[in-house]
């Protein structure tokens, strides 16, 4: 087994792929998380955290302007207002993903400035590309391009494919 980095620039298609990957596993043995955008009418709103093994989702950002005051912990970055709950949901969601026997497969979308800041999903990332893990299981996350080099660097990672 081994890790795939799916990369690309914003909006590129990298969660189409994933979601492409996923599906052609029929849900076998898989599971993890998507980042999935969110559009009222034709206006990009934000994005909703799926549970790729049962459609669960969680409303994960929202765009500044558009922000009501909905979460309980937010976290202003760039232009989103990210709910903090919706990290530590999908990051449960990695973690039992890694400790459960029957799950060949882990998804991740995605990984960018905020993990390199040691925020969003970083606590995932440790227990998800160790060795071990990656010896049992195949791992998918998705990476924007201004971000592989830096990810690479900071968790240590030596192998992998590159899926662009």
């Amino acid at each position: 087994m081994m890790l795939t980095i799916i990369t690309g620039e914003i909006g590129s298609g990298k969660t189409a792929r994933m979601l492409e990957i996923f599906h052609g596993l029929k849900g076998k043995g898989a599971d993890g998380i998507a980042s999935m955008k969110v559009n009222r009418d034709t206006e990009f709103e934000g994005y909703d955290l799926m549970r790729l093994a049962n459609g669960e989702r969680k409303r994960l950002a929202v765009r500044k302007p558009l922000y009501i005051g909905e979460f309980e912990r937010p976290l202003f970055y760039d232009q989103f207002v990210f709910d903090t709950d919706a990290f530590l949901f999908g990051t449960g969601v990695v973690t039992a993903a890694i400790d459960d026997p029957t799950v060949e497969h882990i998804f991740l979308d995605e990984i960018g400035p905020l993990e390199l800041e040691g925020k969003g999903f970083h606590a995932a990332l440790g227990p998800l590309f160790k060795d071990e893990v990656k010896e049992k299981k195949q791992v998918y996350v998705c990476v924007r391009d201004s971000c592989v080099e830096p990810v690479i660097t900071k968790y240590g990672i030596k192998s992998y494919v590159l899926l662009r």
